[in-house]
């Protein structure tokens, strides 16, 4: 603890005697800086705020995510009509891209919000989505977007290299009886530019066309349309 205590310079010539005391001014000042800054960063039991763990926010979802992964796509909406909030992880293989020869594969999660806080898992699907390597020779990133909206969820891809380009949607119903989530539309858009025309290609599959086909069975690379 700083001692901190003025002198009188009765001895001193006038002169320096302000000079004398200008200094202990001074000092007072620095003292009194240091011992605020040092008071500020602890609570009354002595310890650091920022050592605190009651002053830490845990994240929801870290207990999903294996080790080896990171988050890459976090979406919230009310996936399963509960007026609850829901969330899509799409996780990433750390350092996935250093991998050419072969691409770990992406791993998307559905999470249900629980009303006590929190989430729990719902759906775990390793083939819903491309490897980074597949959205063509130019290295361009396939997953465009996950979104959702209430009671259904969409995938979308997108990719080419050139004079060629495409997209590949994919959408997901949430059924309540029996608690899945089907595939209930794909759509396929692609363009290539041929000397100065673009042309155009699109193909739509229905239900009908698509049958019965979960979210937990669903495979994007048997869409390539």
């Amino acid at each position: 603890m700083y001692d901190v205590r003025f002198t009188v310079c009765e001895s001193l010539p006038i002169k320096n005697c302000r000079l004398h005391f200008v200094v202990q001014i001074w000092f007072f000042i620095f003292v009194t800086v240091e011992l605020f800054s040092c008071t500020e960063t602890e609570n009354k039991s002595g310890h650091s705020l920022l050592a605190n763990p009651k002053t830490a926010i845990e994240n929801p979802v870290k207990q999903f995510i294996p080790t080896g992964y990171e988050i890459l796509i976090e979406k919230t909406g009310d996936l399963n009509l509960d007026s609850l909030p829901d969330k899509i992880l799409v996780l990433d293989s750390i350092g996935e891209r250093e991998n050419y020869s072969q691409p770990p594969k992406r791993i998307m999660l559905l999470l249900f919000g629980i009303e006590s806080g929190g989430f729990t898992r719902a759906f775990e699907n390793s083939n819903a989505l491309y490897t980074h390597d597949m959205g063509g020779a130019g290295g361009f990133e396939p997953l465009s977007d996950i979104k959702i909206d209430t009671g259904y969820f969409s995938i979308e891809l997108a990719g080419g290299w050139g004079r060629f380009n495409w997209e590949l949607n994919f959408m997901f119903l949430y059924d309540p009886p029996t608690g899945k989530f089907n595939l209930i539309k794909v759509h396929s858009y692609k363009t290539a530019l041929q000397d100065t025309t673009l042309v155009e290609d699109q193909t739509e599959l229905t239900l009908k066309e698509i049958g019965k086909v979960s979210f937990e069975e669903f495979s994007a690379v048997n869409y390539d349309l």
